[in-house]
């Protein structure tokens, strides 16, 4: 089964629904949002990028970090530094290699503008 995963950015709640049900043109709101489960309780983050192992890697913008999920369902940092601001997007390259993006959104100017 193919499962769509989403949270909103400053939720705390991870959801998911079968893909099926999402492109099923038949299915109405209703069929499709009683097939919506809460799949964790995490915190708020920016991106999510679930491996082949089914470990969920999430960013934690107020963390500066990048954490995974373990086995048990426990979260743990996998990577922390101050560099890392606002850990935003991951993507896979074809070494199998995970990487992750800084967008340093809170250095903005816009943040910073007095007045």
């Amino acid at each position: 089964m193919q499962t769509l995963y989403w949270q909103a950015l400053m939720g705390k709640t991870l959801y998911r629904a079968p893909t099926s049900v999402l492109q099923d043109a038949s299915a109405g709101p209703d069929a499709a949002a009683q097939r919506v489960e809460k799949a964790a309780a995490i915190e708020p983050v920016d991106g999510l990028w679930l491996d082949a192992q089914g470990r969920f890697y999430l960013t934690a913008f107020q963390d500066n970090a990048v954490k995974v999920t373990t086995p048990d369902g426990k979260i743990t940092a996998l990577a922390q530094d101050p560099r890392l601001r606002w850990p935003d997007t991951f993507a896979q390259g074809p070494d199998g290699a995970i990487y992750v993006t800084a967008s340093h959104i809170q250095d903005s100017p816009r943040f910073h503008e007095k007045g």
